[in-house]
């Protein structure tokens, strides 16, 4: 079997022409914008109010220079040095678990601008392309920008067309290079590398506060600065003002009509400028329902990625409860995606093959389960290593959060905790073992749902 491998990046591109309208780029004139035209790339552009993206983005396909390659009559450029690919490692009602990962290493080469569309204005030149730079060197130069761009790995056999291979999708993280031995290497990730905290909160900060001071019983509250209602307020919702109170509102223009006190925080006087943050409240809501919004509406996951229809109904068939959670400032998606993963008992990875998230909810393993034993494995490739600190023998739930300005993994903070001992594996280690959760999803007397995330501890089978 003679396998090629091909990898895909996409960049984006302008889809104006330079100097044609709405272009107002020139090199002529009193006030000439550059002095020589622009690459079609953000990076380049000398008119970045009209900027305008293209619906289409331009592909470049590399592959190692192989004579597969020419055999196989795909058209990529062929300067791979090395390909590789990790698997992701999917957490267990834990987390979101490691992401999956891909690390290109290029070989540079001189290049003249020619084919792709690398350079829509090279007959125009006034120099010889090709004797002026590599094509990473201007790749660099010209698409800085190239992190959250698609990537795609793609590997199949000779004889087979690109669409009858196998494609894994990653965004890209870092591109790096040269090297010292003149290299460039491109980093990739699985999407789920979007929910990170140096890229996605939730909710958005605010940027509205208070105009002048409010009394612990005003009731309503005028916004500055002047327009910042409309641009950022919805009609009705939750803040939380100076960090210290939630209060629900219906707002006109930018005065808020307040109802005080709200979600277990107590009314209190605010002086002029306390920031008035737009709160995320979730009621009753299944943790399909949660993800989605929280991995759509606020780490920009593409909608098409996640089938919601199977998710709920996976939610309904095997979990049938519902959570609540007052988010009064900015926080990291991923965290609270993996605060709701534990405390739900979820399974969330990144299906890169298919381009779909995928959600399964922990429950027993079914009887008719495919058992992998040493009739299955390969000689020498299981490995066992004891994990002790991973060993449970008591595990505690907090749950119904007191009040959602104070901190989540205080344990003060909680009305209430349920506890499960596994005596036997106490005995049998002889000290026990404990396992906290600070259960910030989980509503005041949902009793249940808190003793569920004990049992998925104490008793995974």
């Amino acid at each position: 079997m003679r396998v090629l491998t091909f990898v895909e990046i996409d960049l984006e591109i302008c889809s104006l022409t330079y100097g044609a309208a709405p272009c107002t780029a020139t090199l002529t004139g009193g006030s000439p914008t550059g002095t020589r035209k622009c690459f079609n790339s953000r990076r380049t552009c000398q008119d970045r109010v009209n900027y305008a993206a293209a619906a289409e983005p331009l592909t470049l396909r590399f592959a190692f220079g192989t004579a597969d390659l020419a055999a196989s009559g795909i058209e990529a450029i062929g300067c791979l040095d090395d390909v590789s690919v990790t698997p992701a490692v999917i957490s267990l009602g834990k987390d979101l678990g490691q992401r999956a990962s891909a690390s290109v290493r290029f070989k540079d080469f001189r290049w003249g601008d020619s084919k792709l569309g690398f350079d829509p204005y090279r007959t125009e030149r006034d120099y010889d392309p090709f004797a002026t730079g590599t094509f990473f060197g201007k790749l660099r130069a010209r698409q800085p920008y190239l992190r959250q761009r698609a990537l795609r790995v793609i590997r199949g056999e000779l004889g087979q067309s690109l669409d009858q291979m196998e494609v894994r999708h990653f965004l890209i993280e870092s591109f790096e290079g040269p090297s010292l031995d003149g290299a460039f290497t491109i980093t990739a990730k699985d999407t789920l590398k979007l929910l990170s905290g140096d890229r996605a909160q939730a909710p958005k900060p605010s940027n509205g506060f208070l105009l002048a001071d409010i009394s612990e019983s005003a009731t309503t509250a005028t916004l500055a600065p002047s327009g910042a209602g409309n641009a950022e307020y919805p009609a009705s919702g939750f803040v939380c003002i100076g960090g210290k109170e939630v209060c629900g509102f219906v707002r006109d223009n930018d005065v808020l009509t307040l109802t005080r006190a709200q979600r277990g925080t107590s009314a209190q006087a605010h002086e002029a400028q306390d920031r008035v943050q737009l709160c995320l409240d979730y009621v009753g809501k299944t943790p399909a329902f949660i993800i989605r919004d929280l991995m759509v509406s606020y780490a920009e996951v593409p909608d098409s990625y996640i089938p919601l229809a199977e998710w709920e109904e996976e939610c309904e068939t095997h979990l049938r409860r519902v959570y609540s959670r007052n988010v009064p400032e900015p926080n990291d998606v991923e965290d609270l995606v993996a605060g709701l993963i534990e405390q739900a008992g979820l399974a969330v990875w990144d299906d890169d093959a298919a381009r779909k998230l995928r959600l399964q909810v922990l429950r027993a393993i079914p009887s008719n389960s495919e058992v992998i034993d040493d009739s299955v494995m390969m000689a020498g490739t299981l490995r066992v290593r004891e994990q002790p600190k991973e060993r449970i023998s008591q595990a505690w739930t907090y749950f119904g959060l007191r009040d959602p300005t104070q901190k989540p993994d205080d344990a003060d903070n909680y009305r209430s905790a349920a506890l499960t001992i596994d005596a036997d594996a106490q005995a049998d280690y002889g000290t026990p073992a404990y396992r906290k959760i600070h259960g910030s999803w989980i509503s005041a007397f949902a009793r249940v749902v808190a003793q569920r995330v004990n049992n998925i501890l104490i008793n995974p089978t």
